[in-house]
């Protein structure tokens, strides 16, 4: 089954909109200077994959946790009608 889950996740970052959850948010470089105070855990898809290559995900619903908290973090930090929460929903 995590075979399947790597299938998925190469699906994701090659969809036309995945280009901004590849990668950690850059923070400093986007001077968003409160993203830490609202996102506690925060994921990507490169991490995620990083985390999918050294087997630490125990199941596939731990796998799909961090999918869907790479999205659920980029609408809660980017309010409705925001481009990137768009690209997350």
């Amino acid at each position: 089954m995590m075979g399947k889950c790597k299938q998925i996740l190469t699906k994701i970052m090659k969809h036309k909109h995945a280009c901004v959850f590849n990668t950690p948010v850059d923070v400093v470089k986007l001077r968003l200077h409160s993203y830490f105070r609202i996102i506690k855990n925060s994921m990507d898809l490169s991490t995620l994959r990083s985390k999918l290559e050294k087997k630490s995900h125990s199941s596939p619903l731990n796998f799909a946790s961090d999918v869907q908290l790479t999205f659920n973090s980029a609408m809660l930090y980017s309010p409705r009608g925001q481009d990137m929460h768009h690209m997350a929903e």
